[in-house]
């Protein structure tokens, strides 16, 4: 039951997130853009995982909604698979994400010693979207700043940026699991990522500010949780338009639209 609320969380959030607007392309035919994939495995907890992922259609639902707004030349897997640690990685060599089934574990354990399963659905949108960002850093050819973890920061900001609501929760999703795993800087995922609570703040600011003003207090609740400060609040829309400027023309032809 315990995995079910969790999948069940997730997919609410993918759902929401599938949710295009009314101008979004149509969905990328399957020999390009993002794809759902379900790795078997042996291990029969990850069997498991893998049905209820399935039966709730969570890839399938954050494949269709990126697919949306970026055109990639390619096919690039979503797929949960068997990995030596927990995590959410790029594959450049298969051009594949690869979610591991043993991040849904742990995410389960956190929840429920928690009793609240919402974050979870976040954080593992949160860490799909970063993976993604290294994906198009190489399937778009974009220049080598793209490549490193500061790059990928700035394009899972973007990429976040056209996840409507869901872009509150995955933030603060992977804010709650850095606070409720006390090794979470032992991880090897937050490690390579340098994904550190005061790199997580950086991208927070980013995702406040890519609402205009007169809409920002749909974001409160990063104020709220201490991930934009009242001092840098001022700050985070001027610091998301110069993002923007930095990336547009190089992304312009990749999407849909431009970001909000």
């Amino acid at each position: 039951m315990t995995l079910t609320r969790l999948l069940s969380a997730a997919a609410a959030l993918a759902c929401l997130l599938a949710a295009a607007p009314v101008h979004a392309q149509a969905p990328a035919a399957p020999s390009r853009g993002f794809v759902a994939e379900y790795a078997p495995t042996d291990d029969a907890d990850h069997a498991s995982i893998r049905a209820s992922m399935q039966e709730h259609g969570f890839l399938e639902q954050v494949a269709t909604h990126w697919n949306h707004w970026v055109r990639l030349p390619r096919r690039v897997p979503l797929r949960m698979a068997e990995c030596p640690e927990s995590g959410v990685e790029y594959d450049a060599v298969e051009t594949a994400v690869n979610a591991c089934y043993r991040t849904i574990d742990r995410f389960q354990g956190l929840s429920r010693a928690e009793g609240d399963w919402a974050h979870a659905g976040g954080a593992m949108i949160f860490m799909l979207a970063h993976a993604a960002a290294h994906a198009m850093g190489d399937v778009l050819a974009l220049p080598q700043s793209a490549r490193t973890e500061e790059g990928a920061h700035e394009l899972t900001a973007l990429l976040l940026a056209y996840s409507g609501r869901t872009r509150l929760d995955a933030v603060l999703g992977l804010h709650r699991v850095m606070e409720l795993d006390s090794t979470w800087a032992e991880w090897g995922y937050a490690r390579r990522h340098a994904l550190t609570p005061e790199r997580l703040r950086g991208l927070a600011c980013l995702v406040y500010g890519s609402v205009p003003p007169d809409f920002v207090q749909h974001l409160a609740g990063l104020r709220q949780a201490g991930l934009v400060s009242d001092e840098r609040a001022p700050r985070c829309r001027p610091e998301y338009v110069r993002l923007i400027e930095r990336w547009g023309v190089r992304l312009d032809r990749h999407f849909a639209r431009g970001p909000s």
